[in-house]
């Protein structure tokens, strides 16, 4: 079903249910401005972090020379060349996710200098289940997004620790409380929600699950490629 089929038939509900004209004209037009503030907001929030690419990439090439240094002079040898590459990412991987999570823009619920009172909401998924019209593509795709990042996340710094999925788990509980408490003190508009502290546990959980299931599956090849020990 279309766009434009689902829309003239929400209108067809609307008269059925008895709401008059100017009523379906205002909810159209909130509909239409929250979708467009939801756009603007996403623009901005692109062309804000485009800017931040350089520094990564400078700060990547910086990292990966320390820890080549590391793996040369200090780390110990079960440090194999894999954990090293798994340690670098996770590391980039936390620059990415402060610049994501505590730089201070515009928050997609409104505008600067929300009292925190209106920014802090401690009830579980109600944003996912009190979603409004026009931006429940938002509410719905943010998750995803968040769960998707700190899964990666997971997945690297499993992989490079050994950590099992329980302690990754409680790892990731900590960084999500952590970065919700820092979003208090940051400037800017960010909400500070124990939804996103869920998944950050729920994608790191998940990363880790991943990185468990490739080493049980290297780990048959590389014994048989071993000599028998005499």
């Amino acid at each position: 079903m279309t766009r434009k089929s689902c829309n003239s038939k929400k209108i067809k509900l609307m008269f059925r249910a008895g709401v008059n004209r100017d009523q379906m004209l205002l909810s159209i037009h909130e509909s239409l401005l929250k979708r467009k503030e939801w756009r603007g907001s996403m623009s901005s929030w692109i062309s804000t972090y485009a800017g931040f690419l350089p520094l990564l990439v400078g700060l990547g090439v910086a990292v990966a020379v320390v820890l080549a240094v590391l793996r040369w002079r200090w780390l110990p040898r079960g440090w194999s060349l894999d954990r090293v590459t798994a340690l670098w990412l996770f590391v980039m991987w936390l620059m990415g996710v402060a610049v994501v999570t505590l730089v201070g823009t515009v928050g997609m619920g409104g505008g600067y200098d929300r009292p925190l009172s209106d920014r802090v909401d401690l009830v579980p998924l109600r944003s996912v289940f009190t979603a409004a019209d026009g931006v429940a593509a938002t509410a719905y795709l943010e998750p995803l997004f968040n769960i998707a990042m700190f899964a990666v996340g997971g997945l690297v710094a499993a992989w490079a620790f050994r950590w099992s999925v329980a302690r990754t788990a409680v790892v990731f509980l900590a960084l999500g409380v952590g970065i919700e408490l820092l979003q208090t003190v940051v400037p800017g508009d960010r909400s500070i929600t124990v939804d996103d502290v869920l998944w950050a546990v729920l994608g790191g959980a998940l990363g880790a699950l991943v990185a468990t299931a490739l080493r049980g599956r290297s780990r048959p090849a590389s014994g048989a490629a071993r000599p028998a020990a005499r």
